[in-house]
């Protein structure tokens, strides 16, 4: 009828909307960790040696905050593109909590794996090692 068509139709097009609302939401938040993380580090872009050598820094120096925070919005913008994307690569469970400890030893377990078959690892970029890392720890059922 009709009115079954009309309401296929608004149920159709709230879906359209609120995907595409959640998209935008995606970008913008993407955009504002890259535009954040260049303005509090000149080298947004760290490589896993760079990043290992600073975080094993006994002392908590300057420097190691800085890449504490770097590694916490780092996994937030991982995160949040997995969410949303339609087709999640990980699935950490809602009651896990990943402080920065918990990120390090993400991204320790997947260069330590990795190192064998592809020596070259220590200088991939943070976010992808980090994603890697997730995804083979975290695997979606």
């Amino acid at each position: 009828s009709s009115a079954e068509k009309d309401v296929m139709r608004k149920n159709y097009i709230e879906k359209s909307i609120v995907k595409a609302t959640f998209q935008l939401i995606k970008a913008i938040f993407i955009v504002s960790l890259f535009v954040v993380g260049i303005s509090r580090n000149a080298d947004a872009s760290i490589r896993v040696g760079q990043f290992f050598s600073i975080y094993s820094d006994s002392q908590m120096t300057p420097q190691k905050a800085q890449i504490i925070d770097y590694l916490q919005g780092v996994f937030e913008g991982v995160f949040i593109a997995n969410k949303y994307s339609g087709d999640p690569k990980f699935c950490i469970p809602d009651e896990l909590y990943l402080d920065h400890n918990g990120l390090y030893s993400i991204i320790y377990n997947a260069v330590t794996a990795k190192r064998p078959s592809n020596p070259e690892i220590d200088s991939a970029f943070v976010p992808m090692v980090l994603y890697i890392g997730l995804r083979d720890q975290f695997p979606c059922q």
